[in-house]
């Protein structure tokens, strides 16, 4: 992933955390939330979740939270990410696109 405070070809703008109502509309730090099942129900399988909100904020309760927790009860490891948004006055794409490649480091057992 990026390191902390070195987004690639940045502009060096502050970014602060932006959120209501259960909706981000600025992240001033990409995360990574993981949700594993019980290791008794795990199947192998593994998600990759953006929360919608197209592409203007992240529903990331709705979108990422409860969706992740339901793919859990089929036995499915969630991870949900929360990503810069292009609206972000600092935001590169291909950040965004290095994420994507980030969960395939995990085995699921």
């Amino acid at each position: 992933m990026v390191p902390e405070g070195k987004i690639p070809n940045s502009k060096g703008l502050t970014l602060k955390h932006i959120e209501e109502r259960e909706r981000i509309t600025q992240v001033s730090s990409p995360n990574m939330l993981s949700f594993f099942p019980p290791s008794e129900e795990q199947n192998g399988s593994s998600i990759l979740i953006l929360p919608s909100g197209g592409y203007h904020h992240l529903t990331y309760n709705l979108g990422g939270i409860q969706l992740a927790k339901w793919f859990n009860t089929q036995g499915i490891t969630a991870f949900v990410l929360l990503y810069r948004l292009p609206t972000s006055p600092d935001l590169i794409i291909s950040e965004n696109e290095a994420y994507t490649r980030y969960p395939t480091c995990f085995k699921i057992n």
